[in-house]
C-alpha cells in the first residue's frame, strides 16, 4: 500500500518530509502523474494552482518530468467533454504550474 503524507499546511517541514518521500518512492523515474481535481469554473471551494504550486515546484527541482490530470465526468458540465475540460482546466490557471 502507498505510503500517504498528510499536512494542514504547506510549511518547510512537510516540504521536507515530502521531498524525502519523493526520493525514496521515484527512485529512477523520469516522469511523475498527478491525479488532480481541476474543479468547475466558479467553484471557490476547489484546490487553485497556487495550493499546488510548492509540489510542483518541488518536482522540478528534484528533475521530475510530471504531468496532471483530471478524471472526466458523468453529468453535463465542463468537465464532461474533452475540449471543454481542457478549457476550463487552462482558464484556472493549471497549465502554469507545467512550466518550466
Amino acid at each position: 500500500m502507498a505510503e500517504v503524507l498528510h499536512s494542514n499546511e504547506m510549511g518547510e517541514s512537510f516540504l521536507e518530509t515530502l521531498e524525502q518521500g519523493l526520493k525514496q518512492a521515484f527512485a529512477g523515474c523520469k516522469q511523475i502523474a498527478i491525479k488532480i481535481h481541476f474543479g468547475e469554473p466558479g467553484n471557490a471551494k476547489a484546490l487553485v494552482p497556487e495550493d499546488v504550486k510548492p509540489i510542483t515546484d518541488l518536482l522540478k527541482k528534484l528533475g521530475y518530468g510530471f504531468f496532471m490530470y483530471d478524471s472526466s465526468v458523468a453529468y453535463n458540465g465542463p468537465r464532461h467533454d474533452p475540449a471543454t475540460h481542457k478549457a476550463a482546466a487552462i482558464e484556472k490557471g493549471w497549465v502554469t504550474l507545467m512550466e518550466k
